[in-house]
């Protein structure tokens, strides 16, 4: 499905507690199969609610219509997040976020822009290669909770 009318727009903080628990929804169909399952236990809505706070300067909405489609999140030059709901994934919805998340995060100076992408998740390395990220190198990454747990991630720039 191509999505044509896609809007794309800064956070709203009315809209904090919907992208919240899309972030908690995706998050946990997406990533947490591939997680030690005591970080998945611990990513609970309020752990999303609260990083996505942290984010709010820094995010995009996707709409189609009226509804809520994804969201992308950065911190400096570096995405930190970009999560689309199934029904309008391979839409357009991901590859505009991503666009619209590259020039935001662009103006922090620097030539090159990176993300981690887990390494089990090969759709999402293929999304980011499609759009001309490239992975740079695969590495061991820390969970920001137990930090006995690693994970491999491909570390990508664009």
């Amino acid at each position: 499905m191509r999505a044509d009318n896609i809007e794309i727009a800064p956070l709203d903080s009315g809209d904090l507690d919907s992208v919240s628990t899309l972030y908690h929804t995706i998050w946990h169909e997406t990533h947490a199969p591939y997680q030690d399952a005591r970080v998945a236990k611990s990513r609970d809505l309020k752990f999303f609610k609260s990083r996505l706070q942290g984010w709010k300067d820094n995010t995009l909405v996707a709409r189609i219509g009226v509804e809520l489609a994804g969201f992308a999140s950065w911190k400096g030059p570096a995405l930190v997040g970009l999560f689309v709901v199934p029904r309008y994934r391979s839409s357009g919805v991901g590859a505009k976020l991503l666009a619209r998340s590259e020039d935001a995060m662009r103006k922090f100076g620097p030539s090159e822009l990176s993300l981690d992408c887990v390494c089990a998740n090969a759709a999402g390395r293929k999304f980011y290669e499609n759009n001309g990220w490239r992975v740079l190198k695969t590495a061991e990454l820390r969970d920001d909770i137990y930090q006995d747990i690693v994970t491999p991630h491909w570390l990508m720039v664009k």
